[in-house]
């Protein structure tokens, strides 16, 4: 499927769409149409170029259902909801992968965190519990058994802790105390 075929369906699910809603008062005629095709052109961006005409046609109508269901009013979705209610309707083969790093620097982190749990050396907390040792563990950067001998020493600090916790002290006498 070539780029005019492509934006000739999702231009005509547009009609159809923003055809069940009212347009928005702000939106004259030249404007109007101008929204309609900034809609068409950044939905065929969002959308994955391997899509076939039937997964494109099936994403499109699961995409009107979803903005139906998201809706809160009786006017055109917004640019925003129809892009990101497109996404959610992807086939499953086409879904974006999750467990990708957000940013290249959260990328960057997580890779000298791995080194330096893989070497022993002293990391965050958050690298060994919780989301960020997930997340590692997700992109395969490290093991669970590479975490271990970590969780075990928070483990043990905090048993620690526990033990060294002073009881309160009672009547205490505050002119015998040197300041």
């Amino acid at each position: 499927m070539n780029y005019e075929e492509r934006m000739a369906i999702i231009k005509h699910w547009i009609a159809e769409m923003v055809g069940r809603f009212d347009r928005p008062n702000h939106l004259i005629h030249d404007k109007a149409k101008a929204e309609l095709q900034d809609m068409a052109e950044d939905l065929n961006y969002a959308l994955p170029s391997a899509l076939n005409q039937d997964q494109l046609v099936g994403t499109l109508e699961r995409t009107a259902r979803s903005i139906r269901m998201k809706q809160r009013t009786r006017t055109w979705p917004t640019i925003q909801m129809v892009v990101s209610c497109a996404r959610e309707s992807l086939p499953q083969d086409q879904q974006p992968r999750t467990a990708a790093p957000q940013s290249p620097t959260l990328a960057i982190t997580d890779r000298i965190n791995a080194r330096r749990i893989k070497a022993g050396e002293p990391v965050a907390e958050s690298c060994i519990i919780g989301p960020g040792s997930e997340r590692l563990i997700g992109l395969n950067l490290v093991t669970p058994e590479d975490l271990e001998s970590y969780r075990r020493s928070i483990a043990e600090r905090a048993n620690d802790r526990d033990l060294n916790r002073q009881k309160p002290v009672e009547d205490v006498d505050l002119e015998e105390i040197t300041w």
